[in-house]
C-alpha cells in the first residue's frame, strides 16, 4: 500500500497524534463524579449579537452530590471531562468553570441551576479559574499525586459558555456541560489554575490592522515582581492552554531566567481555532524571579476592516491557561496598556484604581512619614491601609461614596466581608481582581482577618508594594525618597501592580540557535509527554516528520547542554 502523504491544497486540517509511543493505558482512579450541565438554554437571544451569545450557570456542589460533604470536607479533582451534547455542540466555542466565592451568593441572589442570560464578563463573585475548555479540547488528567482543591466551604461552581450561531439557527437549546471526577482520597499536591489574559478587551489591546500576513502585538510580560511571590521551590507545570479566535496564527509563552531566554513554555506555530486543547510543556520546571512573555499573531488577511478585541468570535483574543502545582497565591495576570506620557490616562486606568497624580501625591506624603497614635512605629501608608483601604487603592473621592452606601470601609471589614460599591455588592474575591494583593489569601478565604494581621499585612506586603512600584520604600526605612515613573506595568492578582521596564531577554546560545533554526523550518518545538491519559497528544510537526524529529531532539539535548 501506498503510505506517502497527498497535498490537499486547501481541504486540509490538524488533529493531535502520539507517534512514538501511542495512547498511555494510564486512568485516573476516581471516587465520585460530578456533572455540571447547562440547564436547557436556548440559543436565542444574546447580550452583543445575535450570533454570538454568553451565557452563565451556577451550581451548588451539595445539591449535585448530597451524599458528599462539600461544606465541611476538602476533595481533589482528578480528571475534567467535557459533556457536549450532540446535536448542538457546533455551537459550543468555549467553556470556563469558575469557583464562586460563598460571601457572593446570596447578595447576588444565585441559586442552583440559575442561569444568567447575559454573562460576557464574568459573573460576580465567580473569578477564580478552575478549568478552560475550548472547540477540539479533550480531558484532562491529572497525575496520580496531583489534585485540585474543591469543598471545604466552596461548595459553589459557575459555567460560563460562549456560542457561537453564525448561521442564526432557530429553535437551538444546549446542556453541555462538564464531568468533575473526584480522587478516593486526598492527594500529595494541590494544584492550580492560572491565567494570563493578554488581550480579551478593546481597552487593552488597539485593533488589528486588515490584510496582513502577520501582525504581532507587544507581549504580555510577567516580570520577575509577580514570579518572586512563588515558593522557593518554584512550580510544576502540568499544561498550557491556547486561545485565540479565527485569525490567531502562533501563540507563544517564552520563558527567561536572569535575563537569559530558556525558550518556550509552548509555542504553538500553527494555532487552529478547531482544535485547542492543554498540551504538556517544553519547559516543566518555573522558578521564583523567572520571567514569562505571552505573545499572539495574527493572519487577517481576510479582513476587510481592522479588527478588535473582544468577547465576540469576530474579534479577536489573546489568553493562556497555565496548570500547575502547588497552588501559589498569585492567579491570573492582565495586560495594561503602556503609559503615554509617563502616566495612565483615564481611558486606560482601571476604575477602581486612583488616578496616576493623585496616587502619586498620596504616596509621596504616605510612605516616607510615620503614622500617628498606636501606628508611630509604622508608615503612615499602613495607617491608611487598615482604616480606609479603599482611599489608598481608589482614591479619596471613592472612598467617601462608598462610605455612603454601607459605613466606614476597614480593611478587616473589606477582607472577610468584602464592600458595598455603586455597582453592587463586590465580594472578596472581586476585590483581589479589582484591587490585587489586597487581603491576604489565608484569611481572607477563611474570613478570619484580624486588625493584627492587616497591620502585619499592610506593612510587610501591601505597602511595600505599593511604594516600591513608584522606587520608594516604606518608613522607617527612607532611602528610596524619589519617585519614578516606569513606562509599563501588569495586573499580577494575589501580588499587586507590579511596574517594570521593557528589555528583551539575552539569547541562550547555542542552545537558541538550533532552536531558531527549528523554527525557521516550520516545525513546533513542544515535543513532550501528554498531560492526560492518552487524551492531551505531543507534538505537532509541519515538515518532514524525519528531519523534525533529528532538530527537534538536537534542539532538546543542545537546551540542556546550555543549562
Amino acid at each position: 500500500a501506498d503510505h506517502a502523504f497527498a497535498y490537499h491544497g486547501e481541504h486540509r486540517g490538524q488533529f493531535h497524534a502520539n507517534l512514538v509511543s501511542g495512547p498511555s493505558s494510564e486512568a485516573a482512579v476516581v471516587g465520585a463524579s460530578l456533572e455540571l450541565r447547562m440547564p436547557r438554554v436556548s440559543l436565542g437571544g444574546s447580550n452583543m449579537t445575535k450570533d454570538n451569545m454568553y451565557k452563565c450557570a451556577v451550581f451548588d456542589l451539595q445539591r449535585v452530590a448530597p451524599d458528599l460533604d462539600f461544606e465541611g470536607t476538602k476533595y481533589h479533582i482528578a480528571e475534567f471531562a467535557p459533556l457536549l451534547e450532540e446535536a448542538s455542540k457546533q455551537h459550543v466555542h468555549h467553556m470556563l468553570i469558575y469557583e464562586c466565592d460563598p460571601s457572593a451568593i446570596e447578595p447576588n441572589n444565585y441559586s442552583h441551576n440559575k442561569v444568567i442570560d447575559d454573562c460576557g464578563f464574568m459573573m460576580r463573585g465567580c473569578s477564580a479559574l478552575v478549568w478552560p475548555w475550548a472547540v477540539g479540547g479533550l480531558n484532562t488528567v491529572l497525575p496520580a499525586d496531583v489534585g485540585l482543591p474543591i469543598g471545604k466551604g466552596k461548595r459553589w461552581l459557575a459555567i460560563q459558555m460562549h456560542y457561537y450561531n453564525p448561521q442564526l439557527l432557530q429553535g437551538v437549546t444546549d446542556s453541555s456541560g462538564v464531568l468533575l471526577k473526584l480522587a478516593p482520597s486526598l492527594r500529595t499536591h494541590e494544584a492550580g489554575m492560572m491565567s494570563l489574559n493578554a488581550g480579551v478587551m478593546d481597552r487593552q489591546r488597539k485593533p488589528l490592522p486588515a490584510g496582513e500576513a502577520e501582525t504581532k502585538m507587544p507581549p504580555l510580560v510577567v516580570p520577575p515582581g509577580c514570579t518572586s511571590s512563588w515558593d522557593s521551590e518554584g512550580i510544576d507545570v502540568l499544561g498550557v492552554f491556547h486561545h485565540a479566535h479565527f485569525l490567531g496564527r502562533t501563540l507563544n509563552i517564552q520563558v527567561a531566567r536572569a535575563g537569559e531566554d530558556l525558550g518556550s513554555l509552548r509555542r504553538e506555530l500553527m494555532y487552529d481555532f478547531n482544535h485547542q486543547s492543554m498540551e504538556a510543556p517544553s519547559i516543566k520546571h518555573l522558578l521564583p524571579g523567572d520571567e514569562l512573555r505571552a505573545t499572539c499573531s495574527y493572519d487577517t488577511r481576510s479582513a476587510k476592516e481592522p479588527v478588535a478585541f473582544g468577547e465576540s468570535t469576530k474579534d479577536e483574543m489573546c489568553w493562556f491557561a497555565v496548570l500547575y502545582y502547588p497552588v501559589q497565591v498569585m492567579s491570573d495576570i492582565h495586560y495594561s496598556p503602556p503609559k503615554e506620557k509617563g502616566v495612565d490616562g483615564s481611558d486606560t486606568r482601571s476604575m477602581w484604581e486612583a488616578p496616576e497624580e493623585e496616587t502619586i501625591k498620596l504616596l509621596e506624603d504616605i510612605c516616607l512619614k510615620p503614622g500617628t497614635g498606636s501606628f508611630s512605629n509604622m508608615s503612615k501608608c499602613v495607617q491608611l491601609f487598615v482604616e480606609d483601604p479603599v482611599h489608598l487603592l481608589m482614591g479619596e473621592a471613592v472612598s467617601q461614596l462608598f462610605a455612603t452606601l454601607g459605613g466606614k470601609i476597614t480593611a478587616v471589614s473589606a477582607c472577610n466581608e468584602g464592600i458595598n460599591s455603586p455597582r453592587g455588592r463586590i465580594s472578596t474575591q472581586d476585590l483581589e481582581v479589582f484591587s490585587p494583593g489586597i487581603c491576604p489569601s489565608k484569611c481572607r478565604d477563611e474570613k478570619s482577618c484580624t486588625l493584627e494581621l492587616m497591620t502585619e499585612h499592610g506593612q510587610s506586603s501591601l505597602c511595600k508594594h505599593r511604594c516600591g512600584g513608584y522606587s520608594l520604600t516604606v518608613w522607617p526605612d527612607v532611602s528610596g525618597s524619589e519617585v519614578k515613573i516606569f513606562t509599563n506595568d501588569v495586573i499580577c492578582v494575589g501580588v499587586g501592580k507590579v511596574q517594570y521596564e521593557e528589555s528583551a531577554p539575552r539569547p541562550r546560545g547555542v542552545g537558541a540557535t538550533a532552536c531558531l533554526t527549528l523554527a525557521a523550518m516550520g516545525v513546533d518545538d513542544d515535543g513532550a509527554e501528554p498531560v492526560a491519559s492518552g487524551s492531551q497528544p505531543g507534538a505537532q510537526s509541519t515538515g518532514s516528520l524525519p528531519l523534525a524529529t533529528i532538530f527537534l531532539l538536537l534542539c532538546g539535548l543542545l537546551g540542556r547542554l546550555a543549562a
